[in-house]
């Protein structure tokens, strides 16, 4: 474990194994995301969900944070919609193969 000074933080100082953690932590959430839903469909499939929402249903699986998650989201592709003031990802549920 690398030991951190005391004082001011350079921003050029990033720990690479907190990084790795973060990016190991998108990517898994990625793959649940991928498994579950897409980011396009019929209107039939389109679903509403908040991050908690996201968080909370794939609690078992994973730990994710509302940071995490939202960059997974992000770079998935899915989109933002804002219903009665608050932000809601835009999701389409997979069918399930015969």
């Amino acid at each position: 474990m690398k030991k951190k000074r005391i004082g001011f933080d350079s921003y050029g100082d990033e720990d690479p194994e907190e990084k790795d953690n973060v990016n190991k932590s998108v990517e898994q959430i990625k793959t649940f995301l991928q498994a579950i839903y897409s980011n396009d469909g019929t209107t039939e499939q389109k679903e509403f969900r908040t991050t908690r929402d996201l968080i909370y249903e794939l609690r078992d699986m994973i730990t994710a944070g509302f940071k995490d998650m939202n960059e997974a989201l992000s770079d998935l592709g899915y989109e933002l919609e804002y219903l009665e003031g608050v932000p809601h990802w835009i999701l389409y549920e997979r069918t399930p193969n015969p």
